[in-house]
């Protein structure tokens, strides 16, 4: 079969920029849409369409003129629907139909299938009012989620009515959206499930723990994710016939996806992604197994087998989310000095100039890097994190070191 030419790229931005490189690097010629002027991602890809990448006729229209193979996209979910729409209009390969990605990017429709395939998962009511007497059938402490969104935008808890009344008001406010989402807050570590489906059999790449701050909730602010995750045989065993079931609640056809679970002890799910997981998770699952899911996918979507043979260090493999206190991103130190000596690699996130809220959520994080080593990685994350720095116009450290243990630091 000859290798595709063209594919359409939704999105230009950090998420989407390894993908673009990675389509460069199998001889793809990458059309992205993005209505930013010079979004990130523009110097690696052969045509940039200033337009929005949302809107389904613009999209239609883009994949016609250029003919692409196919449309695609990473950690982006609201572009989930259109290219699945998009591709069944124009006959294209993509990972679910129209109806089930629906399903995958607002939680009532999410939850309804999870449940459909008996799969256990906490209860859960959508208030679209001021009534609130469903709550009355569930038990604090509970989540408030806004309908749709990902990376923890408007997440929070509450452990009373009064903090859930507070807690509906803010997000109501901050997402103009009358329709909040409220669940039970499952107790219980944390795991990520990275999957991938192909010829018809769901295999999970990688499972990672997710490890909590001490500073917030646990689940509500991730310090690090590690794998392989610290899993009995049969919670693997267990996962595994999961996302089989998932796979076909959601009508997976073929590609990158991924759950996130609690192990109670038996895994009970909390949200299905029908997507490759935004930020830097592509780097951290090679560095981890071996997988390279970018080009795994864009393979699969060119009808090449997918290459999803596990190739997992034997010291496991960690990522560090460094989270910042308010002020204003100054500079960084030490960040170049790590690269190869402790960390395998380092992202930044927030450039000089850029405000931080001091919030413990994905979105705010300051930087990550990834690791390896014993532990796993523990004595390497150490290592890094003593020798670098994000400092405000006065010199003083942005870093919230209270976060971290004290005795890598």
């Amino acid at each position: 079969m000859a290798r595709v030419s063209s594919i359409l790229v939704l999105g230009a931005g950090f998420d989407q920029r390894p993908l673009i490189r990675c389509a460069r690097e199998r001889g793809l010629r990458t059309v992205v849409l993005d209505e930013a002027q010079i979004p990130v991602g523009v110097q690696d890809c052969d045509v940039h369409v200033k337009r929005s990448p949302l809107d389904l006729r613009t999209v239609c229209d883009v994949a016609r003129a250029e003919s692409v193979a196919f449309i695609v996209s990473v950690g982006f979910e609201p572009a989930v629907p259109v290219i699945a729409a998009a591709s069944e209009s124009l006959g294209l390969p993509t990972l679910l139909a129209s109806g089930a990605a629906q399903a995958a990017t607002r939680k009532d429709l999410m939850k309804q299938r999870i449940r459909g395939a008996g799969i256990r998962t906490s209860r859960q009511v959508v208030l679209a009012g001021e009534d609130l007497s469903q709550v009355s059938d569930l038990s604090f402490p509970v989540v408030v989620k806004p309908q749709t969104g990902t990376g923890g935008r408007g997440v929070s808890a509450a452990d009373t009515m009064g903090e859930l009344v507070r807690a509906i008001e803010v997000l109501r406010r901050d997402t103009s959206d009358p329709t909040v989402v409220v669940e039970e807050f499952v107790v219980g570590p944390e795991v990520t499930v990275d999957c991938f489906t192909a010829a018809g059999r769901t295999h999970l790449v990688c499972v990672s723990d997710l490890v909590g701050t001490p500073a917030a909730r646990p689940g509500f602010a991730a310090i690090r994710c590690q794998n392989p995750a610290v899993l009995t045989r049969d919670q693997t065993l267990e996962l595994s016939a999961i996302a089989t079931r998932l796979s076909g609640a959601f009508e997976i056809r073929s590609g990158p996806w991924l759950f996130q679970a609690k192990l109670t002890p038996q895994p009970s799910v909390i949200e299905v992604g029908a997507r490759i997981a935004g930020g830097r998770k592509p780097r951290f699952v090679k560095l981890a197994t071996g997988v390279d899911l970018l080009g795994a996918y864009l393979d699969d979507l060119s009808g090449y087998l997918p290459d999803l043979q596990a190739r997992r260090p034997a010291t496991g493999a960690t990522v560090t989310y460094v989270y910042g206190r308010a002020g204003t991103v100054a500079g960084y130190r030490g960040v170049e000095a790590v690269l190869g000596d402790g960390a395998e690699y380092v992202e930044v996130f927030r450039p000089p100039g850029s405000p931080l809220t001091g919030a413990l959520t994905p979105r705010d994080r300051i930087l990550e890097f990834g690791t390896v080593g014993a532990d796993p990685g523990r004595i390497a994350e150490g290592s890094v994190l003593q020798r670098i720095d994000c400092f405000d116009v006065d010199g003083r450290s942005l870093i919230r070191w209270d976060l971290y243990d004290e005795r890598l630091i």
